[in-house]
């Protein structure tokens, strides 16, 4: 009897399996068959793939995004407190314009020089060499336009292709730490302005080759110097701002000061051709005469060289002059560690008359002045009266050869 009660049993648990149907795996695959006229559409869902992406590249792409948040949050942050910018070897080399961050290039006019805006102001979105251009004197030079590059080195300007526009870092012959020229024979005749003090004005004031000296004061250790410079009422002129010996300096502030009733700064300023294509540089203005510049690099400089090019614009009367005072807040190691060092001013003068031969207003006739000479033979570039020794009414080659001659005349 009981037998028979667990063969019943088990029987009924077999039709209730087998009325169940097929389970796991073994279920049929359903298939949605295309739509019918007349019939609503069958709704299939597909699953989006899943890309398994390697943990090293979802690290990187992290860094990454974070990185470029980063960036963008300093950039937002410099430009609210001053003019910010960029500065990348390849540019100088490249002999391009040195550009405000995220201030995009316009294009000029035939022969480089833009148009100004009615009412006097600068155009937007003109770049900074190219609103100089705009704003200077008919009969003054305009912004001068130099490539880098020692004589030595491809980079010369006898050598390089020259731009049609764009302010340059003027070319320079690269000056010996420690070796002084030998001293000028001139009477130099401009009055020094003094602060607080009205300044005189004495006219035809008559400067030589000789009278302002280039060749920084003997010293043992390093020096940050300021070019000497000349320039007539209402010009323009750049001022160059130089280091010698550096002997690992990475990090720097420094102001330049003048006496605004000589000479103002115009905004407009270049990095030396010394610093490295990682070099934050920054620049803005101060008080009046004053340009505040800043730099820093993950490696010391090792080589003398031009810090940087600094535009100022000349205010006073013929006769008037005013030291450029280099005033130095901060100088350290890539270690953060301070270091010492020597601050040589430079000087403006206002002259009624530069020396005829003489294109950067540095008191001396050389090869650079013969160089910018052949410049001004394209129609593109604006003349300089100064450099046309023939009297000729127009700068051509002739002018250039003649400035060399009167460079080996007046070297002897």
């Amino acid at each position: 009897m009981t037998f028979s009660r667990i063969l019943t049993v088990f029987c009924l648990l077999l039709v209730l399996a087998a009325a169940a149907g097929p389970s796991g795996a073994d279920e049929p695959v359903i298939v949605a068959e295309p739509p019918v006229a007349g019939n609503a559409p069958a709704v299939v869902v597909e699953e989006p793939p899943v890309v398994v992406v390697p943990p090293e590249v979802a690290l990187q792409q992290l860094i990454e995004a974070e990185e470029r948040r980063r960036i963008a949050i300093e950039l937002e942050r410099r430009a609210r407190l001053f003019d910010f910018y960029e500065y990348r070897r390849s540019v100088i080399r490249g002999r391009g314009p040195v550009l405000p961050l995220g201030q995009q290039p316009t294009d000029l006019p035939p022969g480089g020089i833009p148009e100004s805006a009615p009412d006097g102001k600068q155009p937007p979105g003109l770049p900074a060499a190219a609103a100089d251009a705009a704003s200077h004197p008919p009969d003054l030079p305009g912004p001068e336009q130099f490539a880098t590059g020692a004589k030595d080195e491809p980079g010369h300007p006898a050598d390089l292709p020259l731009p049609e526009n764009g302010l340059q870092p003027p070319a320079e012959d690269t000056p010996v730490a420690g070796t002084p020229a030998p001293a000028g024979t001139a009477e130099q005749t401009a009055v020094a302005a003094s602060p607080g003090q009205p300044l005189p004005a004495n006219a035809n004031t008559a400067l030589t080759a000789t009278t302002l000296p280039s060749s920084p004061v003997a010293t043992d250790g390093r020096l940050l110097r300021a070019d000497p410079v000349t320039v007539q009422p209402g010009g323009e002129v750049t001022v160059c701002v130089r280091l010698f010996a550096p002997d690992g300096v990475a990090r720097m502030n420094l102001d330049l000061v003048c006496d605004p009733r000589v000479a103002v700064p115009t905004g407009v300023v270049v990095p030396g051709n010394i610093l490295s294509e990682n070099t934050v540089f920054t620049a803005r203005p101060g008080e009046a005469g004053t340009i505040s510049i800043s730099l820093q690099q993950t490696a010391g400089l090792s080589r003398d060289g031009i810090l940087a090019w600094v535009r100022f614009r000349a205010v006073g009367q013929p006769g008037q002059s005013a030291p450029v005072q280099v005033s130095v807040g901060r100088v350290q190691n890539a270690k953060f560690d301070p270091l010492p060092l020597q601050q040589q001013p430079g000087e403006i003068q206002i002259v009624s008359q530069r020396i005829p031969g003489d294109s950067n207003g540095d008191g001396r006739v050389n090869i650079l002045d013969a160089a910018a000479a052949l410049r001004m033979n394209r129609p593109s570039v604006p003349q300089d009266r100064t450099l046309d020794l023939n009297q000729d009414g127009k700068i051509t080659p002739e002018d250039a050869r003649l400035i060399l001659r009167q460079r080996r005349t007046s070297s002897r």
